[in-house]
């Protein structure tokens, strides 16, 4: 991936803490980032200042995976 390379990720655990700072890295390399947890470890809080769409729910039920999509 580089700096110039645009594009939409969807992180899952993003409101985790390494998941967080995923999301970070990604918007400062100016990718658009949806973020899908179910917040049992994570936190809202994590993501706050960074700019992402959030999705709570579960990598392992399709209706989710597809709202994050």
């Amino acid at each position: 991936m580089t700096d110039a390379e645009p594009g939409r990720v969807l992180v899952t655990g993003g409101a985790g803490f390494i998941g967080s700072h995923v999301c970070a890295a990604l918007r400062r390399a100016g990718r658009e980032v949806v973020v899908l947890d179910n917040l049992v470890t994570g936190d809202r809080e994590n993501l706050r200042g960074i700019d992402v769409a959030f999705v709570e729910g579960l990598v392992a039920v399709a209706a989710d995976v597809e709202r994050a999509m």
